[in-house]
């Protein structure tokens, strides 16, 4: 009896332990590395100004296909390229450039981040925060937020980025 009763309350936790979201954008597989070192030209906000990520609040903007970093995926850098957000001391993340709302390949990619560190979808004005982990700051209760990469990890002055 105590077997049954284990057993039920392990499929009952293993069951409600799993995650039905779907984001809109479909899942590019890719993997990149940047120095923290190393200062990169932004490809959105100001291409002659020189971004360096081992600085907490900066972020670097890449388009999906970027001669810098070339992906085995035909796919190249997300759907619709990469924000690389460096919040604190020792906290990266990484946003497709993709509007969840308007999720389509021909659209254009969201806007570069403004002072704010807010980013803009061209064609719906949904405005998406980095700092709330990219949570739409208007529209419909229950809209999508930006897609978040999660396979992220610096292993000395290298920020690894993977999906």
């Amino acid at each position: 009896m105590k077997q049954r009763v284990w057993l039920f309350l392990t499929l009952l936790i293993i069951s409600g332990c799993t995650d039905d979201y779907r984001s809109n954008i479909p899942n590019v597989k890719f993997s990149i590395s940047l120095s923290l070192l190393n200062p990169y030209k932004d490809t959105q906000t100001h291409p002659e100004k020189l971004v360096s990520l081992n600085i907490p609040d900066t972020y670097l903007t890449l388009d999906r296909i970027d001669p810098r970093f070339p992906t085995i995926s035909s796919y190249g850098l997300g759907y619709q390229g990469l924000i690389i957000y460096h919040s604190s001391f020792d906290e990266f993340y990484c946003f497709d450039r993709a509007c969840p709302n308007c999720a389509n390949y021909s659209f254009p990619q969201t806007s570069a981040p403004n002072a704010n560190y807010q980013v803009t979808c061209p064609k719906c004005n949904r405005i998406y925060s980095l700092f709330n982990y990219g949570a739409p700051t208007n529209g419909k209760k229950g809209d999508q937020g930006l897609k978040r990469y999660t396979s992220i990890g610096v292993s000395g002055n290298i920020l690894r980025i993977a999906n």
